[in-house]
């Protein structure tokens, strides 16, 4: 039986994250919340221990009469703040676990190897979609960092993984000399292609079948969460992918460079460097995949449908992508010539300058 007696209320990160774990599945906020003492507790030791961070003004450190830290953690608990925070939050409060960081770049191989990193580091597993509104309610947040944290003490290192671009993990200052870091790239114009051919993929995909880290793009390209299937004719298909590469909400300019950099081919060179990113190609990702963990092999996860090729695009649809993966097209150029050269399925990017 688990022990339920009162504690001292959370007093850091880690001494909340470790209640957390310790809570049966399915847990309601009130179960948790009543595990406490909170006599003596102040708005600073409830910002601490929920946001890792201080009141942000003094209002918000000012404990005004009757206040209730009770319900104070309760609204911090699950507040967007708290969710947007939680991987920074169980980072700040392991240190002494190992980290390895995939940077997943949209129709990248990804959500395959997002796949081969659950088995191989099963239990800390972090994913982009633990900090956004769009994809967990607040107690089913709560619910992810107890299931998360309940395998502290079965594993030795932590996974990150999802749309993260590099800058945000290099501001917090979360990846350490000794983690691994990587990330696959691909042919910019490709991808580009992969991208809008999987928008239709996801309209012929069941509902209850469509991954949940696709909300959002789900949403971009006006797809309800209840409709179903893509147009009768293959033209209608064709002209559908053609406005979504022309639409900058749809098909973002430069998506290598921004997950990678700053939006530029000189940014990504600089932070990868920086970070010293593993890279490979998806060309190279099934022979990399084997040698770097031993035999995995791609399950094609996450795959595209054939929509649209290169060859249904005219003058004006090549001239605006050429012009919207500039800076990728210089980045992916770098990053291949030199893997060409070499030989290798990886390149760690220090080796780039």
């Amino acid at each position: 039986a688990q022990d339920m007696t009162r504690r001292p209320a959370p007093a850091s990160p880690r001494e909340l994250l470790l209640a957390l774990g310790e809570m049966p599945e399915g847990f309601t906020l009130e179960a948790f919340l009543d595990r406490f003492d909170y006599l003596g507790v102040t708005p600073h030791q409830v910002f601490y221990s929920t946001l890792g961070s201080l009141p942000d003004s003094a209002a918000a450190a000012h404990a005004p009469p009757g206040y209730d830290a009770r319900q104070h953690y309760g609204e911090l608990l699950l507040c967007g703040e708290f969710r947007a925070r939680s991987i920074l939050q169980v980072l700040h409060a392991f240190p002494e676990k190992k980290r390895v960081f995939f940077v997943h770049v949209p129709k990248c191989a990804g959500t395959d190897l997002t796949t081969q990193l659950h088995v191989r580091y099963a239990g800390l597993c972090l994913e982009q979609y633990m900090m956004g509104s769009n994809y967990l309610q607040p107690l089913q947040a709560l619910w992810q960092l107890r299931a998360i944290v309940s395998n502290y003490d079965a594993a030795d290192t932590i996974a990150v993984m999802g749309h993260i671009p590099l800058a945000t993990m290099m501001s917090h200052g979360v990846i350490r000399f000794g983690d691994a870091a990587f990330s696959v790239i691909r042919e910019p114009v490709d991808m580009a292609l992969s991208l809008v051919n999987y928008g239709l993929t996801l309209m012929a995909t069941p509902p209850a079948r469509r991954p949940m880290v696709q909300r959002r793009f789900a949403q971009l390209i006006g797809l309800k969460d209840d409709s179903y299937g893509v147009p009768e004719s293959a033209a209608e298909c064709k002209t559908l992918a053609r406005r979504w590469l022309h639409d900058p909400k749809v098909l973002t300019g430069n998506m290598l460079c921004h997950f990678l950099g700053r939006g530029s081919s000189d940014s990504a060179l600089e932070l990868t460097a920086r970070a010293n990113i593993e890279l490979t190609t998806v060309s190279r990702y099934n022979a990399w995949l084997q040698s770097r963990w031993g035999g995995a092999r791609s399950a094609r996860a996450n795959e595209s449908g054939q929509y649209i090729s290169l060859a249904d695009l005219g003058e004006n649809d090549l001239a605006y992508l050429a012009d919207i993966t500039r800076e990728d097209a210089r980045f992916y150029q770098l990053v291949d010539v030199r893997l060409a050269a070499s030989g290798r399925n990886s390149v760690f990017a220090s080796a780039l300058l």
